[in-house]
């Protein structure tokens, strides 16, 4: 039996701009959505019924690092405990997978330059969009 992850492997997208329903301007209040688990809603979400989304190889990349699980007989395309890896703080799991560097500071615990943290938080909530664009685009590779 197929798996998801193996969707996400096998078919291929390109980067660029792809149109897409906007099935997440139902969640929409005052403008914003609240897209994660942990309450921030900083992340503005178009009424339109339709949007361009911009793909790019970032989120390629993450999209073959995604977790996936099944949930009470649901499929979660994104786990969203561990949604690149196994850590608990998903900012690590996002440098492995963009092959970009764990920064330590002085007492040995991670510290990510603010600016990488908002670059990455920027690449988490346009996932919702990517993975559209890429389950809605993505095709198999001609042989």
């Amino acid at each position: 039996m197929p798996r998801v992850e193996d969707l996400f492997h096998t078919y291929h997208l390109v980067p660029g701009l792809y149109s897409i329903t906007n099935n997440l301007r139902f969640l929409v209040e005052n403008g914003e959505a609240n897209l994660d688990m942990s309450g921030r809603s900083s992340k503005t979400v178009p009424q339109d019924e339709k949007i361009d989304v911009t793909f790019t190889q970032d989120h390629i990349t993450l999209i073959r690092h995604m977790n996936t699980r099944i949930y009470e007989n649901c499929v979660e395309i994104m786990d969203y405990k561990r949604p690149y890896g196994d850590c608990f703080y998903y900012y690590i799991d996002t440098a492995h997978a963009l092959d970009e560097p764990i920064l330590m500071n002085s007492e040995g615990k991670v510290a990510f330059p603010k600016d990488t943290e908002g670059r990455y938080y920027q690449l988490h909530t346009e996932m919702l969009f990517a993975i559209q664009a890429f389950w809605t685009y993505a095709t198999l590779p001609k042989p």
